[in-house]
C-alpha cells in the first residue's frame, strides 16, 4: 500500500462505500426475487421490455445529473438486469439478509 498521506484513510472510505453499495445491492436483489415471485403467480414474462426501457433511460438521466459515463451507466445497470432476470427465473427461495 502507498504511504502517501492520506491514502490510507481515503481507501478506508472507499471501503465503506463499496460496503453500502453491496448492501443496497443485496436488498435491490431481495425485492427483485418478491417481484419474481409475483410474475410466476400472474403468469407474467420475466423480461418487460418496456420496464426495462424506462428503467434504463431514467438511470442513464439520473447517471448523467450524476456525473457518471453514460457508457458505465449503462454497462452497470445491464449487469444488474441480466442477475434480475436470473433471480427471477431462478425457483423462489427465501434468504435472510446479513448486516
Amino acid at each position: 500500500m502507498s504511504d502517501v498521506p492520506g491514502m490510507k484513510r481515503l481507501r478506508a472510505r472507499i471501503d465503506a462505500l463499496d460496503r453500502k453499495a453491496l448492501q443496497v445491492l443485496a436488498r435491490r436483489f431481495e425485492v427483485v426475487r418478491e417481484i419474481g415471485e409475483l410474475k410466476r403467480a400472474h403468469g407474467l414474462d420475466t423480461y418487460q421490455k418496456t420496464r426495462w426501457e424506462a428503467l434504463m433511460a431514467a438511470r442513464l438521466a439520473l447517471g448523467a445529473e450524476l456525473g457518471l459515463a453514460p457508457a458505465f451507466t449503462q454497462a452497470f445497470f445491464t449487469a444488474v438486469h441480466q442477475e434480475a432476470l436470473r433471480l427471477q427465473r431462478a425457483p423462489a427461495r427465501r434468504t435472510r439478509r446479513r448486516g
